[in-house]
């Protein structure tokens, strides 16, 4: 029984997912006969889905070439990563404290279900939520223009960024510093919050470097005997 066809949106949605989560590599060939048989789809769409993965920034095409999984320098992740940076400590440094109780809620409401995608092991679930979590938080800093330089910087690192999410440790991590982010808003402790958002940020960098060998393995963590 023949496939049905795929659209357009579909398929770009799941080869994002499989650059986002690792499995296409940087460097890695994206041909179109592939791509036609995988998804049931004409040549047209394949060559619009390529298109559009270039607008996001996932993918590189080269004139007479096929179109590859972008990879970034060590000094293009360096740079991205610091002006992400700069971004959440000024937002989180925006957001009004004491926290409103209906910014708490919906917080928490979305931690809580970040925390069943993690222990679900979902990579396409935490994505979802992580990114409306965050979403959330910095659209409490009441400046949209710099809310928008946030979504901007978000969707040019998601190349580099999600592979933490994959990784159930960090996963896992990632997860406990919402809740300390929570916490932090509740009890009013701005220098927290700014440093958490901030730090936050960080994993995924060490990823991403460590994958292409410019940096040594992070050392598992040690459990303490009781």
């Amino acid at each position: 029984m023949a496939k049905s066809p795929r659209t357009l949106t579909s398929i770009v949605a799941a080869l994002e997912e499989d650059i986002l989560f690792g499995r296409l590599r940087t460097r890695e060939r994206l041909i179109e006969d592939e791509l036609i048989d995988r998804f049931s789809a004409t040549r047209h769409v394949v060559r619009q889905v390529l298109v559009e993965l270039e607008r996001k920034g996932m993918v590189l095409r080269e004139r007479g070439r096929s179109a590859v999984v972008r990879d970034f320098s060590r000094e293009e992740v360096e740079q991205i990563c610091a002006v992400r940076e700069m971004l959440h400590a000024h937002a989180a440094a925006l957001i009004p404290l004491p926290a409103p109780p209906a910014l708490l809620r919906k917080l928490e409401q979305l931690h809580e279900a970040h925390s069943k995608q993690v222990e679900a092991g979902d990579t396409s679930g935490i994505h979802r939520v992580n990114n409306a979590f965050h979403e959330t938080l910095f659209e409490a800093c009441g400046n949209p223009f710099l809310l928008q330089s946030i979504r901007d910087y978000a969707q040019m690192s998601l190349g580099f960024r999600c592979h933490v999410m994959v990784n159930p440790f960090l996963a896992r991590r990632a997860r406990d510093e919402h809740q300390a982010m929570v916490a932090a808003l509740k009890k009013g402790d701005r220098a927290k919050l700014v440093r958490l958002c901030v730090e936050h940020t960080r994993p995924s960098k060490r990823v991403y470097m460590t994958m292409q060998g410019w940096i040594e393995p992070e050392a598992p963590p040690v459990r303490r005997k009781r």
